[in-house]
């Protein structure tokens, strides 16, 4: 019997445009990282191929950017219709992953041409991309805005819950050190009042 297909109340409204970019940087730049890493390793073994550091992290920094802009211009139609942060289904996925790949692979022959480098980054860029692609199975659909709040409130609640006798402990040493330090400072304040006095 099929799982019926998650979808948010009618109130629900889309997350703003800037967060989705900034929250698909945040992902595109670790996915990237990663790029940079093989592909600076390839370069050890590759004598044929010729990518300077300041090219190479113009490539990079291009196809971050604007690989991460049409991945949100793509999924965005999908999320209104599909009233769900991520409503999966097969064109919300795939279009998303074509763009990436076809970025990066633009980019490369731009920067290189028609050579090793480029196809070797073409390659690992690619890798990449299908690796996190197959990870994450972005053609699920993912939670409710309401089981999202719940799961939260949930963790909120056991964390609280775990850490209950620490706070406690915590608290109650706070207060032991301020009415120490308190009478500390009283009784100093005191001597200092009786050899004023003596003198």
């Amino acid at each position: 019997m099929p799982t019926e297909h998650p979808v948010n109340d009618p109130a629900w409204t889309p997350p703003r445009l800037i967060h989705t970019f900034t929250g698909h940087l945040f992902t595109g730049t670790l996915k990237l990282l990663v790029v940079a890493l093989l592909f600076w390793v390839s370069t050890l073994f590759g004598d044929s191929m010729t990518a300077s550091l300041g090219t190479s992290i113009g490539v990079l920094v291009a196809t971050l950017l604007l690989g991460e802009l049409l991945a949100v211009g793509i999924e965005r139609p999908f999320v209104i219709r599909g009233r769900l942060n991520e409503p999966g289904g097969w064109g919300y996925s795939v279009l998303p992953l074509l763009a990436y790949l076809l970025t990066g692979t633009v980019f490369a022959f731009i920067a290189w041409g028609n050579s090793v480098t480029a196809v070797v980054f073409g390659i690992i860029h690619a890798a990449v991309n299908m690796g996190l692609f197959f990870l994450i199975r972005p053609w699920q659909a993912g939670e409710t805005q309401q089981e999202t709040d719940a799961k939260l409130a949930e963790f909120k609640a056991m964390t609280k819950e775990h850490f209950a006798e620490d706070i406690v402990e915590i608290k109650t040493r706070a207060r032991e050190r301020t009415k120490n330090a308190y009478y500390a400072t009283k009784d100093k304040k005191r001597r200092q009042s009786k050899s004023e006095d003596q003198d």
